[in-house]
């Protein structure tokens, strides 16, 4: 995979970095060294509930802390017009001890028609997950994680 990347010399890192399979990753300025991950994705439920695993935290410890935002377009088969947009945003953190996770899912922004073509947004247990309200649902995501203390695995 070709890559291409913007380092800095100084302290000998990368501050952004394209991948060969098009997630980009940018360094952060702030002292705990946090890294957005970007991507785009898109799918469709050929039938039934459909459950995407989007991403997972890896390399995560007991202060291990990231926020997703997901902006997406659901569109419901193809002789109708049905259509729903919306931007999540979750949170999710390693907790009691490094034994657990902790979570957080708000949609934040949301309109159209919701009973066919919405998608949720959540944490698993560090992993992020795309799901349909139901089926025969088309939809697009863009994904940006920034994380704290950890990484991001991109699933898709």
């Amino acid at each position: 995979d070709e890559s291409l990347r913007v380092r800095n010399s100084a302290n000998n890192r990368d501050h952004l970095l394209v991948r060969g399979d098009g997630v980009m990753v940018r360094q952060s300025r702030g002292g705990n060294y946090a890294r957005t991950y970007e991507f785009n994705y898109n799918d469709g439920a050929p039938g039934g509930v459909q459950t995407k695993n989007l991403a997972t935290v890896a390399n995560y410890g007991d202060s291990t802390s990231a926020v997703a935002e997901v902006s997406y377009v659901g569109v419901y088969g193809t002789a109708n017009n049905y259509i729903y947009s919306g931007m999540w945003i979750c949170g999710v953190r390693r907790a009691s001890n490094n034994s657990a996770w902790n979570q957080t899912a708000n949609e934040t922004a949301a309109g159209g028609n919701q009973s066919e073509a919405s998608l949720d947004i959540r944490w698993s247990s560090g992993v992020l997950q795309a799901v349909t309200v139901g089926p025969w649902m088309g939809w697009t995501v863009n994904v940006r994680i920034t994380i704290i203390n950890g990484d991001i695995t991109v699933n898709v």
